[in-house]
């Protein structure tokens, strides 16, 4: 697939505009050049005419004895009246005999024309063909005279007219492009604000909408934008709330399958291992050789429990509804320092009062305590991963709205954020779980100086709740 290089389009239509200006020169030159032989030839048909009537005159009045022969013809009236610079006349008697030639030749400095010219001249142009007269007394031939023009002058002349043209089209096109380049300019100036907004949008403040511009065709570009934009908030807010109807009915449906198994199979659990337990006391006395099965029952028993114990805590923290949050993540971080406290030292601070916080954002804010300290236990390699859980009001300016912000910072070995975010499930389930509630995550970290997770919840998201 090739790959499309994008143009300033203030660049790319004053580029068109001059190239389209040059062009019109162009065209321009051609006629103006096209104008000049014409008026060469015509001037050079005249002079013809003017010196064949001078001759003729001369002519009738040598033959009828007015004038002496020897002046026929006037060279001086011819040479100094009607030799122009580059002209030749030619002159030959009823016989083809040329009796005079006299040429002026081209200034040098006239004739110095650009070899790039001459062949474009030379190209498009052909020579002036000379002009031929015969000089006629009685109805007889006497002489003929032949007036040319040097190739040269053409091309002098040409050049001359293409240089004033082009000086005047080089100052008409450098301000004419200006004057294009400002105006279009002037025109996208609403587009830095559409951009800005735009930029929003892709943020993800989906209730942005672009201001109203001038033009209308960018108007009606806002339009649809605006109108995606609505569709797409009212598309999101949707899912968003079915998304925390449905964590907040995955959280209901685990406590409850938390609590059926620890009444139900926890009990049963609990009943198998007394049972074990007085099998063990009663073979001791009337059947020693049952003592092994029995221990071994007992053993079995308690292995379920302390699986059934780590899958309650992994469905439902009791210490999450019968504590709160603050003792949960206190229990998490005691936990992973009884596991890893030889290695990594796990610390817990708060601030501001979380007592009195909406279930749902509670579990919400633990479970993703318990895949960020989870992820820096694993994969950070750190000597210290502190906790911080603190409660927030005036957040974004916003004076009535309070929040919950977990922050979970390490001193890890850190990772490059362009090739580890979002690649991970983890990762992906807290930004999935901070999305539900509308809120904030934020994933710092450098090649070698640890982590930082940031999570912001605001409480008024979990309203829905209780009503």
């Amino acid at each position: 697939m090739s790959t499309i290089h994008p143009l300033n389009l203030r660049v790319s239509v004053m580029l068109r505009v001059a190239l389209g200006a040059l062009a019109c020169a162009f065209g321009a030159a051609v006629f103006v050049i096209a104008e000049t032989r014409i008026d060469m030839s015509r001037g050079l048909e005249a002079k013809v005419e003017l010196m064949a009537g001078k001759l003729n005159l001369q002519a009738v009045r040598f033959q009828t004895e007015f004038d002496q022969d020897e002046r026929f013809p006037d060279w001086g009236f011819l040479a100094d009246k009607l030799l122009d610079e580059g002209s030749c006349i030619r002159f030959e008697n009823a016989d083809r005999q040329q009796v005079y030639a006299s040429c002026l030749g081209v200034a040098a400095s006239s004739a110095a024309t650009p070899q790039w010219f001459s062949g474009v001249y030379q190209m498009l142009f052909s020579p002036t063909r000379p002009i031929r007269r015969v000089i006629e007394t009685r109805g007889k031939p006497i002489a003929t005279i032949e007036l040319s023009l040097d190739p040269m002058l053409g091309e002098a002349r040409a050049w001359s007219e293409t240089r004033r043209i082009m000086s005047v089209t080089a100052s008409a096109i450098a301000l004419l492009s200006l004057i294009v380049y400002f105006a279009i300019d002037r025109a996208l100036r609403p587009t830095v604000a559409m951009l800005a907004g735009i930029d929003r949008l892709a943020g993800g403040d989906l209730s942005y909408r672009l201001p109203q511009v001038p033009l209308i065709e960018l108007q009606r570009i806002g339009e649809v934008i605006n109108r995606m934009a609505a569709r797409l908030e009212t598309t999101m807010a949707e899912r968003a709330e079915l998304a925390r109807r449905l964590v907040i009915a995955q959280e209901e449906e685990r406590r409850h399958l938390a609590r059926e198994l620890h009444d139900e199979f926890g009990q049963n659990l609990a009943a198998i291992n007394a049972i074990a337990a007085s099998v063990g006391a009663t073979a001791q006395i009337a059947c020693p050789e049952l003592m092994p099965e029995a221990m071994s029952l007992s053993r079995i028993a308690m292995k379920m429990m302390n699986e059934l114990r780590n899958t309650l805590a992994r469905l439902r923290p009791a210490v999450v509804d019968e504590l709160g949050l603050v003792e949960s993540l206190k229990d998490l971080v005691v936990g992973w320092n009884g596991r890893l406290g030889a290695t990594t030292r796990f610390t817990f601070s708060e601030n501001g009062d979380l007592r009195a916080l909406p279930d749902a954002v509670a579990i919400t804010v633990f479970r993703i305590a318990q895949e960020g300290v989870t992820n820096a236990a694993r994969h950070a390699g750190a000597r210290n991963v502190n906790v911080a859980l603190e409660r927030l009001t005036g957040y974004a300016a916003r004076s009535a709205e309070s929040v919950v912000h977990l922050t979970i910072e390490d001193d890890g070995k850190g990772f490059d954020p362009h090739e580890s975010v979002g690649s991970g499930a983890g990762l992906a389930g807290i930004r999935e779980r901070v999305a539900i509630f509308k809120g904030r995550m934020d994933l710092r970290s450098g090649a070698s100086a640890g982590a930082r997770l940031s999570v912001i919840i605001p409480i008024a998201a979990a309203a829905p709740e209780a009503a």
